[in-house]
């Protein structure tokens, strides 16, 4: 079992209520890579709130973390 998520921004608070995309999020940062480049662990680097939109748009984890490395230099 994961360690509970516990959110670091302020505007993070309102998404630990939402289970589903909690359990969407702790996939998420299972993800390869995602926490070395972003420096940490992804609710203090990048916050929550800006994976929402990946969630909404019924993205999986894995697609989601797909997308946003497209952004990543080399």
């Amino acid at each position: 079992m994961s360690e509970p998520i516990h959110w670091h921004y302020e505007a993070d608070r309102k998404f630990l209520e939402n289970t589903e995309f909690m359990e969407w999020f702790a996939e998420l940062k299972k993800e390869p890579r995602l926490e070395e480049v972003y420096g940490g662990p992804l609710e203090e680097s990048t916050g929550i709130e800006c994976w929402f939109s990946y969630f909404e748009g019924q993205y999986t984890p894995h697609d989601a973390a797909l997308s946003d490395m497209t952004y990543w230099e080399d």
